[in-house]
């Protein structure tokens, strides 16, 4: 029974060696515990304050962000002319198929030269016979249009000059910023002109006769030998067009005119004695070279038959 209960009462430690290694351990472990502590508050912290600083970040951001595209995506390079006339026109143009003049076939070519490479462009534009508006090709602009037919017509006996092709602008290029007007200069003060001489009686009177002789010495030229140039320049323009655009297609006055300016750039129907372009069809038609038929909606001629 005694030596029972002085079992009870040992203790557990029995030698140095424990007793160190107890000592060690109760400062270990609360130490131990105290780092755990600590590193998992300060990581709550750290979590809570990145995404603080995400949102913030968010939050300030500008309502709207200028973003450059690359240098190479400002612009498409343009197609060439052989690529065009091989999408577009190589179908009829290479056999001929539904009237249309082969490439190379100089005599079919001829009388559509003659319209130049501006109407020939509009004709294209307009469609003719059994070509529809543009070729077919509605995408195709009035620049690449006539790039096609330069090199088209140049193989066939022309010698157009082919214009230039311009890049394609991407969607991204095409804004423009607003323009910014000047400002306005201040203009200067206008001096105010001198007074004109006096001139005398006497010398008025004697320049007069002066000047009335030299207007007579300068030769006028003949007023039906105008006419008759600007109604030869008319029946030229009107042959071209009835060659290129066929007998059942209509010929309007406007066309014709527009026509004729693309072939004589200075053509002015005033300066042969004419107040309109419809006045100088109206003296072609009384001299029984054409007869015209007006349109009730444009107000316009319609050239309906041709009599050269």
């Amino acid at each position: 029974m005694s030596e029972q209960h002085s079992s009870e009462h040992e203790s557990l430690i029995k030698t140095p060696k424990q007793l160190i290694i107890v000592i060690l351990l109760s400062f270990i472990i609360p130490i131990v515990i105290a780092i755990l502590f600590s590193q998992l508050a300060t990581s709550g912290r750290k979590s809570g304050d990145k995404v603080s600083e995400e949102k913030i970040t968010q939050l300030i951001q500008p309502v709207a962000r200028v973003e450059l595209a690359a240098a190479g995506g400002a612009a498409k390079a343009a197609k060439t002319s052989e690529q065009i006339v091989q999408a577009a026109c190589a179908a009829c143009h290479l056999s001929g198929a539904a009237g249309a003049p082969k490439i190379g076939d100089k005599a079919a070519w001829a009388p559509r030269l003659g319209l130049g490479l501006e109407g020939l462009t509009q004709s294209v534009i307009t469609g003719k016979g059994a070509m529809p508006p543009k070729g077919g090709a509605a995408d195709l602009s009035e620049a690449d249009i006539a790039r096609a037919i330069a090199f088209m017509a140049n193989q066939s006996g022309a010698n157009f000059k082919e214009p230039a092709a311009s890049p394609v602008a991407s969607p991204a290029a095409k804004a423009e910023a607003p323009a910014v007007p000047a400002p306005a200069a201040s203009s200067p003060a206008v001096a105010p002109a001198a007074p004109a001489a006096a001139v005398k009686p006497a010398e008025k009177a004697a320049a007069k006769p002066e000047a009335s002789a030299a207007a007579a010495d300068v030769p006028k030229p003949s007023d039906d030998g105008k006419k008759q140039e600007a109604l030869d320049l008319i029946l030229e323009t009107i042959e071209a067009l009835g060659t290129e655009r066929g007998e059942d297609e209509k010929i309007w006055g406007s066309m014709v005119k527009q026509a004729l300016k693309r072939r004589k750039p200075g053509f002015n129907e005033a300066y042969y004695g004419f107040r309109s372009f419809n006045k100088l069809l109206e003296e072609a038609e009384a001299r029984h070279m054409l007869k015209l038929e007006r349109d009730e909606k444009s107000g316009g001629y319609i050239i309906r038959q041709i009599d050269i």
